[in-house]
């Protein structure tokens, strides 16, 4: 499934009495939000490591990176703190290089110790900021939040976001967000457990 920006334009512009012809930075500044509200946008994101290249970034699609595994085994165990990991590397020599079994998150950028000796696949699972504006892979209840949401920004780039028609779409798209927070609440909550 995925949104169309062509219809979400052609909305925004219907209900906003304007006449705009591209909306990507007020799209992508909505999905921004929606990924806030919403962490539950999860993926899985791989990449191969490199034999003695202990860091990676990460990019500014995870917004936040919840496990790693390597080579789909159990998960990494998570350093706690930069300086835990500065000590566990501080004595580190070529032949401590092994296959890691530990990460943290710094700035950015996943640190594995101990440093990689071969090439491994990892797999990031966090969720993610959804960027791609041409198709949005985002299911069908999330257009009326993204059109409320870009009439609203669309105003408020217009130095009008305190304008009744702006506090209208604000307060439109505040009901949509809630909305959508009940039914993925609602429906985490109806998984029942069935003993066979």
């Amino acid at each position: 499934m995925s949104l169309s920006k062509a219809a979400i334009l052609v909305e925004v512009n219907n209900r906003t009495g304007r006449s705009e012809t591209d909306i990507d930075s007020i799209l992508k500044a909505v999905l921004l939000d929606l990924t806030i509200d919403f962490p539950f946008l999860k993926g899985e994101f791989y990449r191969s490591t490199i034999a003695g290249t202990p860091d990676y970034g990460v990019g500014d699609t995870i917004r936040n990176v919840e496990l790693v595994k390597i080579d789909d085994k159990d998960p990494l165990i998570k350093i706690n703190t930069w300086e835990e990991y500065q000590q566990l590397i501080a004595e580190e020599t070529e032949a401590d290089r092994d296959e890691p079994t530990r990460y943290i998150i710094h700035d950015r950028i996943l640190y594995l110790w101990p440093t990689p000796d071969a090439i491994y696949t990892l797999t990031i699972f966090g969720s993610y900021i959804e960027r791609n504006v041409d198709t949005i892979d985002l299911e069908d209840n999330f257009e009326e939040v993204l059109i409320q949401g870009c009439c609203f920004k669309l105003y408020e780039s217009k130095s009008l976001g305190a304008s009744p028609p702006a506090v209208l779409h604000l307060n439109l798209y505040k009901d949509a967000v809630d909305k959508l927070k009940r039914i993925y609440s609602e429906s985490a909550e109806r998984i029942e457990y069935n003993d066979i």
